[in-house]
């Protein structure tokens, strides 16, 4: 387990300023281990992934850049076009092969994004 990543109850946004569809980044350091993150918002529910693309572990989106495509279709790795199922991570035509790594995240009564 990657020792930057945030425990579980840790607050991350309140939904509210994830659009829908939308997406947004997170970034933690801890003695020299960075870990990254994403949340998707899509159709009123929010989805968290690890940042890195399981064809070549490199973040999927450069600084500023959005992880959704322009129809909210697919997260898009900006590097090599690979394309994945916004709501499961899942490839998208390539069947059978590990796709994106689920970032458990939930939203409580609050209407806050957590870490779960």
């Amino acid at each position: 387990m990657n020792p930057a990543a945030p425990l579980a109850g840790t607050p991350l946004c309140r939904r509210d300023e994830l659009p829908d569809p939308g997406s947004r980044g997170f970034s933690w350091e801890v003695g020299g281990q960075v870990f990254k993150a994403f949340l998707i918002h899509l159709k009123s529910q929010v989805f968290g992934y690890v940042d890195a693309c399981p064809h070549a572990g490199w973040p999927l989106v450069g600084a500023g850049q959005q992880y959704l495509n322009s129809e909210a279709s697919a997260v898009i790795c900006r590097v090599h076009g690979a394309r994945f199922i916004p709501e499961n991570g899942h490839w998208i035509n390539v069947p059978d092969v590990e796709g994106l790594i689920t970032w458990p995240v939930e939203v409580r009564s609050d209407d806050i994004v957590y870490v779960a």
